[in-house]
């Protein structure tokens, strides 16, 4: 007790608008930190928030949407996908998809690829991948998320 006397005594004496001075940055301080804290605690949660979220929609559904083909462009739709079915030569299973081999005397690389752009519309989920070797072999990848396989059975079936 004798100490702390002692070193207060040899602190020079604060005027009274110093110490109020003091004080009042000390309540500014105090107040900007609570509203720092509450300014980060608030980004904190929102970023956990995105990315809660983002991993929930990392994926596009697995559902196709025809609608995002325009009415005037169904027919030709329809037409390809026609022609590219009865392209199929083979297919082999992929763990991710399927690869078909096509033939390409029933359905040519120009409207093989007029069908990819037609049909990534409505089936973002597809990744397409179309292979073709100076010799002529073609191939059309099509790789998906869990669950793809099953719809691509159907658009492609192997027994046709």
């Amino acid at each position: 007790m004798h100490l702390s006397h002692a070193q207060n005594a040899k602190q020079p004496p604060i005027s009274p608008s110093a110490a109020s001075a003091y004080q009042n940055s000390e309540v500014i301080l105090q107040k900007y930190y609570a509203g720092f804290m509450t300014l980060a605690t608030a980004l904190s949660l929102s970023l956990a928030f995105v990315t809660v979220c983002g991993a929930f929609q990392a994926d596009p559904p697995l559902a196709c949407n025809l609608k995002a083909i325009s009415a005037a462009d169904r027919p030709r739709y329809a037409d390809l996908m026609k022609r590219l079915r009865a392209a199929v030569a083979d297919q082999s299973e992929l763990p991710d998809g399927y690869s078909y081999a096509l033939d390409t005397k029933r359905a040519t690389l120009p409207e093989i690829a007029e069908w990819i752009t037609m049909e990534r519309l409505c089936c973002p989920f597809l990744t397409f991948q179309l292979n073709v070797k100076g010799s002529g072999e073609s191939r059309l990848i099509l790789r998906g998320p869990d669950g793809v396989k099953a719809i691509l059975r159907e658009e492609f079936p192997e027994n046709r």
